[in-house]
């Protein structure tokens, strides 16, 4: 499955992620038919996976392009790319669903390479796709062991998250940070596995990725009741700059890079 996952082009994989989804059990899912911008499925479990679908690769190399697979370590690599930013993610989330009954609130979005254009999409649009939620996790982090919350400061809530045995580390930008401030709604970014993220050197450690899997289960059966609300961080107003300066340099990258 995970191969299958990397040789698809972000337009096939939606398709064939809905009709994963609906394997599962899932009945009520939501998505932009023609726009594709984004897959919400509304689980039992109230809080939110979330993979994205894009990757900074060419996509029309996918089908064809070559994979490298040492069983032995647990490592895979591709000189054309292997786009496990954020394949894996969404490879972790079908995981859980064929392996566990779990079934927690799902939402895959498209383009979030190019500042986050699906993620835009969900805006304002909490109570129609999931209604309750206690918080979400998104499945986009390099490395091993990392969270990242970006402007999200609530305290207890980071505290929660690393007595799953993760670490706190900063990050720039990923969906939640679009998606977060807008429902209200605490978030983490959690690492799947891979390094050297959007360069042909990209590689994804198995080991690594389960370990993720394995804590993610744990947070799923972790009996949660609370709302885990949303507390922006507070800047000066040099950092702030400093910051929005950073997300505009990668805007105008990531525009140049679609051309």
């Amino acid at each position: 499955m995970f191969r299958e996952i990397l040789q698809k082009t972000q337009i096939e994989l939606y398709d064939y992620l809905i009709d994963k989804l609906k394997e599962k059990g899932y009945n009520n899912i939501i998505t932009t038919a023609g726009k594709y911008e984004f897959i919400a499925a509304k689980g039992e479990i109230p809080i939110v996976l979330l993979a994205h679908l894009d990757i900074v690769f060419k996509e029309d190399t996918r089908k064809d392009m070559l994979i490298y697979h040492d069983a032995e370590q647990g490592v895979w690599w591709s000189p054309n790319g292997l786009g496990t930013d954020d394949r894996a993610g969404v490879y972790m989330i079908l995981q859980i669903l064929e392996n566990t009954k779990l079934r927690p609130h799902i939402l895959f979005t498209t383009d979030e390479e190019t500042l986050g254009t699906g993620a835009d999409t969900v805006c304002g649009k909490k109570d129609e796709l999931f209604g309750d939620i206690s918080y979400l996790i998104q499945l986009d982090r390099k490395g091993y062991q990392e969270c990242v919350f970006y402007d999200c400061d609530n305290k207890d809530f980071t505290k929660f998250i690393e007595g799953f045995g993760f670490k706190t580390q900063e990050g720039t930008f990923t969906d939640i940070s679009i998606i977060c401030p807008d429902w209200g709604i605490a978030g983490v970014n959690l690492s799947v596995g891979y390094i050297y993220e959007h360069s042909y050197m990209e590689h994804f450690y198995e080991g690594m990725w389960k370990d993720t899997y394995k804590k993610v289960i744990k947070m799923l059966e972790t009996k949660c009741d609370r709302v885990w609300k949303y507390i922006p961080k507070e800047y000066e107003f040099s950092e702030l700059y400093a910051k929005l300066a950073k997300l505009n340099k990668q805007k105008k990258k990531a525009k140049k890079e679609k051309q």
